[in-house]
């Protein structure tokens, strides 16, 4: 048998709306005529059922009655004003022109509810905010809480937002799976119960506090002010950075996992993931700053490396290009002191990717052909997204980089 199959969202109704529409309609109308007298509502309820199917509906300009039996259904008022008509009675000739009339009914209605939709959808559109989320974007959900007198709970004072959440899928257009940590919560949401999570950040940097002794008996790094590194977001600083210098050692071996890798783009220059940060395995590597161009996750701080955090989504339409010559050119002056840069996102695929192919460009003379080559050769999952592929097309005009 085949069939479709239609999931509906937890808290939200939107499926249902016709039904919750017509049980609305039909209160109010128990409402107003039984008055004080509640105890007998159920005596008129083939009243109120006349009533419904007798009524003309405003999007298909018909009656359920007419819909549904091919002919209106004679009211007492209309015995009363028009009299007795000579009814149609005749099994044989109901039969012959009842599918025909149908047929003509049902073409009538579909042509008034394409124009509804049409003078809806005008409106609709005109008050509509497109909303996208992205897998590993952090987001809060709204609370559906109920009063309970014996828990002295009240739903007006509870919290109206609860999470933060992860984004674990996009089921449909407009529904998502979510993670509670690494457990998947087992309902599908609509984007009209969800929004951003933004998280608080310090307005100041504060270095964490050196314990391992191996670290401590490298040469000593000067402290920046607070706040020093975000002159990132203006492009102006008024003392050089100062990077510790480090003697590079075997890399330990990585793991076949590409999200647990971190792969060498330039001697200066690496990449990885969330999930591939690992202390050890950074100051091994001599890593001295980190880039972390993902807005849905937090710095996990390491001693004597250096922090930077571009707020950012991986969304077309983010504006990623801004920070192209400001990343870049602090690569750059890292290189010149002697240190090295990591960059990374949630998956190291698409913005910590683009970035080190913007670096490549700028100040390896590469064309954005060879710079994606470049990269793809030492990370060979990445992919950034159409948004971020215009920018960097962009991006190669602007330093007038010859094309092949």
């Amino acid at each position: 048998m085949n069939g479709e199959l239609n999931t509906a969202c937890a808290l939200h109704i939107t499926l249902s709306l016709m039904s919750e529409r017509t049980n609305q309609t039909l209160r109010n109308m128990i409402a107003s005529y039984v008055e004080n007298n509640h105890a007998q509502w159920d005596l008129h309820l083939q009243k109120f059922a006349l009533a419904l199917r007798t009524a003309v509906n405003e999007t298909t300009k018909c009656t359920p009655s007419l819909l549904n039996l091919g002919r209106e259904i004679n009211l007492p008022y209309d015995n009363v004003l028009c009299g007795d008509k000579p009814k149609l009675t005749d099994p044989e000739i109901i039969s012959k022109t009842l599918p025909e009339k149908l047929q003509e009914i049902l073409i009538h209605v579909r042509d008034n509810i394409i124009a509804a939709h049409q003078k809806n959808k005008k409106y609709y559109d005109a008050r509509h905010r497109h909303v996208e989320y992205f897998p590993g974007q952090m987001v809060m959900f709204k609370t559906h809480f109920l009063s309970k007198k014996d828990e002295k709970f009240t739903k007006k004072l509870a919290p109206k937002w609860s999470g933060p959440y992860t984004v674990h899928k996009q089921v449909s257009n407009s529904t998502y799976s979510l993670l509670e940590g690494n457990r998947q919560l087992a309902a599908v949401y609509h984007v009209l119960n969800l929004k951003p999570y933004y998280a608080r950040m310090t307005d100041t940097f504060t270095p964490p506090k050196t314990t391992d002794t191996s670290i401590q008996s490298l040469p000593k790094r000067e402290r920046k002010p607070p706040g020093f590194y975000k002159t990132l977001a203006t492009g102006k600083s008024s003392k050089p950075l100062a990077v510790s210098n480090f003697t590079e050692s075997v890399t330990q071996p990585l793991q076949s996992n590409p999200s647990r890798q971190i792969n060498k783009i330039t001697d200066e220059l690496y990449i990885c993931g969330k999930a591939a940060l690992n202390p050890s395995l950074l100051q091994s590597l001599g890593i001295t700053l980190i880039v972390n161009a993902a807005k849905e996750v937090d710095s996990e701080f390491i001693d004597a490396i250096e922090y930077i955090k571009i707020n950012v989504y991986d969304s077309p339409k983010t504006d990623l290009r801004k920070y192209f010559h400001r990343v870049s050119d602090l690569i750059k002056l890292v290189q010149k002191q002697g240190g090295k840069t990591l960059i990374h996102c949630y998956a190291g695929i698409s913005r910590s990717a683009t970035l080190c192919i913007a670096y490549l460009m700028k100040h390896k003379h590469k064309t954005l052909d060879q710079a994606y080559r470049h990269v793809k050769n030492s990370r060979s999952n990445i992919k950034p997204n159409d948004g971020f592929m215009t920018q960097l097309k962009e991006f190669e005009s602007e330093l007038s980089l010859p094309r092949v």
